[in-house]
């Protein structure tokens, strides 16, 4: 069996919808509405300002936003995770992303067993079976690569793990530790974006080089694993 994380090319319906979202944001973006830079700009300074006279509250707040959100399969971990750098810094919003993140995740498992499990378990997709298939011959390690490389959706991957057999307590600690370069990575990428401060910011070397390296790990990440099974199994 081939350990791969490829998916199968978006459907030309798909890629209308999304150049139509983008081009909705792009125009928005530069038509000063709410996306404006000013307006983002703006929210951020509150953001950091409340969390310098409230540094306790925030903490609580953003981390019981995240854990509700990932418990409720709503697909804004990414954004949160790169918010969190935007407030916390790199250190303090590593630290409490991904520890909301796996929290989450594992509640969310938690759920699917509990409530939703024949729901799930009659769901077949060919998604679905390659996970379970590469699941089943990798066990955690497929679990931990996953993590490792987020192509798959964060919020699908809670959901197919919890058709599969394995022990909450180590899908925490496999999806903690599996998150825990690319939550950096995201965290990071939110401390560089807060360097902006005015729409010349955005056109600078060094945050085009940076957002653009920062783009291109987890297809390294890809690369690595896909390599390393490719080896495995040769062997």
């Amino acid at each position: 069996m081939k350990f791969s994380l490829r998916l199968k090319p978006l459907k030309l319906g798909k890629f209308f919808v999304f150049f139509l979202i983008g081009l909705v944001l792009v125009t928005d973006f530069y038509s000063n509405h709410i996306l404006s830079i000013e307006n983002l700009i703006s929210l951020k300074e509150f953001a950091k300002n409340y969390y310098l006279s409230y540094p306790y509250f925030t903490r609580v707040i953003f981390c019981t936003v995240y854990i509700l959100c990932v418990s409720a399969f709503i697909p804004v971990a990414t954004l949160l995770t790169i918010l969190s750098g935007v407030i916390f810094g790199s250190l303090e919003g590593t630290i409490l992303a991904l520890s909301s993140a796996s929290i989450g995740a594992t509640i969310s498992l938690f759920f699917v067993r509990s409530f939703f499990y024949p729901y799930f378990s009659n769901y077949q997709s060919k998604r679905f079976q390659k996970f379970s298939d590469n699941f089943k011959a990798y066990g955690s390690t497929y679990l931990f690569a996953v993590r490792m490389a987020p192509i798959l959706p964060f919020f699908l991957v809670n959901i197919f793990v919890a058709l599969m057999p394995i022990k909450t307590l180590q899908f925490f600690l496999v999806s903690f530790l599996g998150m825990a370069p690319m939550t950096f990575i995201f965290v990071y990428t939110g401390t560089v974006l807060d360097q902006i401060s005015s729409y010349k910011d955005i056109l600078t070397l060094n945050l085009i080089v940076t957002l653009s390296l920062i783009g291109c790990i987890p297809l390294l990440f890809k690369l690595i694993f896909n390599s390393s099974f490719s080896q495995r199994k040769n062997t």
